[in-house]
């Protein structure tokens, strides 16, 4: 069922876009989303959010509650696509929908079915791949190949890496373009310098508690810290966010007495948090944009980072912060060591990923602003 959630609209526009988003809580997708509105001034936004439950959608509601931005769920376990579709087409015809933002497979696949006999473009938003499965690699593979539909106008990939793959599932190179993540830098509380904490942290983690995400290597790294490094301690560093693979990491913390890990669940402030770590780690095994790497990086935070998907562009080595091959624990633990003794390079790294995210923030709406142009 489909429950109506409207913010009235201040100011009318003659084009409407409409995002469709599968949510599990306020994550880099659903950050992208909300940048998006608030970028393309020139649309009307609506906002169909495919979720389990009320919770998400009222979070998703109350993030929106500041933008001109209608916002719809459907919220059920168990939702069948030709129901998703209904839904979809609904909203396309009632709306007067001008173009479509999809932001993920499943939501290219009920855009491609809704809008079948309407001359409405779609936007592919892809923010990255996580190949958990058989079942999970096929579907990802259809939806690359859908994007070879002529209906499929663009393909906004979120790192060169992503892109790379689209190009040699071959859909053309006309479609695709690459626009990192950002964060808004003309935000003055989220650009404030780091200041001292007396509940400080050595490192953190920041992100969804799933394997693609790597939380399990992270405790890996903190382990092999300790070994390594003991005249470093005390050690002490925090999780923050949740996820499938909450359960087990909790009880993997409670069962080594020795570790000084706090695990502090979703937060809705990151800001606040990344204000009381000395090292933000990153220890992804796929990767688009990392939302946090971005707001670690604005707020004067170093990164240190498996290099894999959009950190390899992101991250400069030992200029925007460090990059260490995939899965190299030790190699992740001397890094660290470095950046709490050498003072230099982490001043050198902190400057100059407080300017790249700058850059990058107006290269983002710059080329965001250039393909909406190009579609009206």
């Amino acid at each position: 069922m489909m429950e109506s959630k409207i913010k009235k609209n201040d100011k009318p526009c003659s084009k409407a876009l409409l995002h469709i988003i599968s949510s599990s809580g306020y994550y880099g997708a659903e950050h992208v989303l909300v940048q998006y509105c608030r970028w393309l001034t020139q649309y009307q936004h609506y906002i169909l959010c495919l979720c389990s439950d009320h919770k998400t959608l009222d979070l998703l509601i109350q993030v929106m509650e500041a933008e001109n931005t209608s916002v719809y769920g459907t919220v059920g376990h168990k939702l069948s696509l030709l129901t998703l579709v209904k839904n979809s087409h609904q909203l396309l015809i009632n709306e007067n929908i001008t173009a479509i933002n999809c932001h993920g497979y499943k939501e290219l696949w009920i855009a491609l079915f809704a809008s079948c006999r309407l001359s409405i473009p779609i936007i592919m938003i892809q923010h990255g791949f996580t190949r958990r499965n058989f079942k999970m690699i096929c579907y990802q593979w259809l939806s690359i190949q859908s994007c070879r539909f002529k209906k499929v106008y663009k393909v906004i990939c979120v790192a060169k890496e992503i892109a790379d793959i689209y190009l040699a599932s071959g859909v053309h190179k006309d479609k695709i373009i690459v626009i990192p993540n950002s964060v808004d830098v003309t935000n003055k509380s989220l650009c404030e310098n780091v200041t001292e904490n007396e509940n400080q942290y050595m490192f953190g983690f920041v992100g969804r508690l799933s394997v693609e995400k790597g939380p399990d290597l992270f405790l890996k790294v903190y382990q092999n810290f300790l070994q390594c490094y003991p005249q470093d301690t005390p050690i002490k560093s925090v999780i923050i966010g949740d996820g499938p693979f909450q359960q087990k990491l909790v009880k993997l913390i409670e069962q080594n007495d020795t570790w000084q890990v706090d695990w502090v669940g979703y937060q809705s402030d990151v800001k606040q948090w990344l204000q009381r770590i000395n090292i933000l780690l990153i220890t992804s095994r796929t990767e688009g944009t990392p939302l946090c790497a971005l707001e670690a990086m604005a707020v004067g935070v170093p990164v240190i980072a498996f290099a894999v998907g959009g950190l390899v562009d992101l991250i400069e080595h030992e200029r925007t912060g460090l990059l260490i091959p995939p899965n190299d624990i030790s190699c992740f633990s001397y890094a660290i060591h470095r950046l709490l003794h050498e003072d230099k390079l982490r001043e050198t790294i902190i400057k100059n990923a407080q300017a790249k995210v700058r850059w990058l923030n107006n290269q983002s709406r710059e080329r965001l602003d250039t393909c909406y142009q190009q579609l009206a």
